[in-house]
């Protein structure tokens, strides 16, 4: 079972990561695109997890785009869909579904 985590636009992404660690850093010029980067790469070194950002998913796919996941992507009916393109998962967890 994969899991496959889809998320903001790089470009909306790298600014919320620039905001987030200037926080911490202030007055460091954080290059929030090298973030980004580094983010995806640290969660795909896990098994099986793939990192997918909005400006990758076909614009025509809709609310339901678990097909173009399968097709564009290789999702299959076991693995869990993450859906944080609009900020972190609330509590509940709602934003999530197997690939069915």
């Amino acid at each position: 079972m994969a899991t496959f985590y889809l998320l903001p636009s790089r470009n909306n992404l790298s600014r919320r990561l620039t905001s987030y660690f200037q926080t911490w850093f202030p007055g460091l010029d954080v290059a929030g695109a090298d973030l980004v980067d580094l983010f995806a790469a640290a969660a795909e070194r896990q098994a099986e997890t793939h990192v997918i950002f909005a400006d990758d998913l076909a614009a025509d796919d809709g609310p339901d785009f678990t097909a173009g996941l399968r097709d564009g992507f290789g999702a299959e009916g076991d693995d869990c869909i993450i859906d944080v393109r609009n900020g972190p998962l609330p509590g509940d967890g709602l934003r999530m579904w197997r690939a069915a």
